[in-house]
């Protein structure tokens, strides 16, 4: 309906072991997906409608190099919003576009103060270095916030004409950064005498002043109640898990960060148990604060956590903050010890580097 005729004939989902180190993983006509999706609310089908996605942009038409890895990641992070805006709403598309604008602020804070500050460019130069490098979420979230501009610039109908028409061009083809800039320039911008920042967009660091703006309100009552609560308040009665969708959640932990006890988080936990409430979303991020404030009551199913699930989107995080402190660490080195056997070799080298370098 959005872009197109689905060229692949069958698509299928195939739930992999926990040790796959991914997400989701979108080959053709037959996506791999972690059984950390299945949350039991439905509340994480976004990766589904991100691999869909590929289906359009990255089997269809795909990127010419790992340099040009944001005309794959991009695009999808893009479409996957305007499925789930098709699915359930502007309202919570808007709500998970934000949460991945946070992510992609504090990964542009770190990667500008890197030995490598030119790869907040959407268009990289890898020579020499592991196209490893390249998956950050300026591929993923700076490329969708790239043409959630352009749409806004030119309006989502003009928009959608030329995706369509993009997608009919390089079908089954590879596609450079400098051909789509080309390509954009002659289809859309020329014609329609749009002047727009493309090379800034592209070819610099950062992100440029007219990046489209996003506020939901959905995240106000999240962020007030963490406020109340970080200052010593109670949790209202009425909160329950089902109060909040799951990147409320995150923005209620996020936003308790700062001078709050471990007693304050044990009595959040023995309230809503975050810390094994089957969400892996909202148990990395728990996980994460309970490190940081010294909360050890989470321990236990933190070693469950990370004895049972290999996928490395939650380990990385999870172990760069426990080997911020030795006693931390030292338990981060025995816990690896024994799940390292479970893991995929793509998650266990990213661990070895964190506990024991390079």
């Amino acid at each position: 309906k959005i872009y197109g005729k689905y060229q692949w004939e069958r698509y299928d989902l195939m739930v992999l072991p926990y040790s796959f180190p991914f997400g989701g993983m979108e080959n053709p006509r037959l996506t791999f997906i972690s059984p950390t999706l299945i949350a039991g609310d439905r509340s994480l089908v976004s990766v589904i409608a991100h691999e869909l996605a590929h289906s359009w942009s990255g089997n269809l038409v795909t990127n010419a190099s790992w340099e040009d890895f944001w005309l794959n990641e991009g695009f999808t992070v893009y479409f996957e919003n305007r499925i789930m805006e098709e699915i359930y709403g502007k309202e919570t598309a808007d709500v998970l576009s934000y949460i991945e604008f946070q992510e992609l602020e504090k990964e542009l804070n770190e990667i500008t103060n890197s030995d490598f500050p030119e790869d907040t460019h959407l268009k990289l130069n890898l020579k020499g270095r592991d196209p490893d490098a390249g998956m950050t979420s300026i591929a993923y979230v700076k490329g969708a916030y790239f043409l959630k501009t352009i749409e806004e610039t030119v309006g989502r109908d003009k928009f959608d004409v030329f995706l369509k028409g993009y997608f009919k061009k390089y079908a089954f083809k590879t596609v450079t950064t400098e051909e789509f800039e080309k390509y954009l320039n002659q289809k859309l911008f020329k014609p329609k005498r749009i002047a727009f920042n493309t090379k800034e967009w592209l070819y610099k660091g950062g992100l440029p002043s007219n990046c489209v703006s996003l506020s939901p309100q959905r995240f106000q009552k999240a962020q007030k109640l963490a406020l109340k609560v970080s200052k010593g308040g109670q949790l209202d009665q009425d909160i329950k898990m089902n109060s909040f969708i799951t990147q409320e959640w995150l923005v209620f932990i996020r936003g308790l960060e700062g001078n709050i006890s471990a007693l304050k988080l044990k009595e959040i936990d023995d309230k809503l148990n975050l810390k094994g409430c089957g969400n892996s979303e909202i148990m990395t991020e728990w996980y994460l604060i309970s490190i940081k404030n010294k909360y050890k009551g989470v321990r236990p199913d933190m070693e469950k956590f990370l004895m049972k699930v290999g996928r490395r989107k939650y380990l990385q995080p999870i172990y760069t903050e426990l080997a911020k402190s030795q006693n931390d660490l030292d338990w981060a080195r025995s816990i690896f010890k024994i799940a390292r056997n479970n893991y995929h070799s793509v998650s266990v080298k990213t661990i070895e580097e964190i506990l024991h370098g390079k």
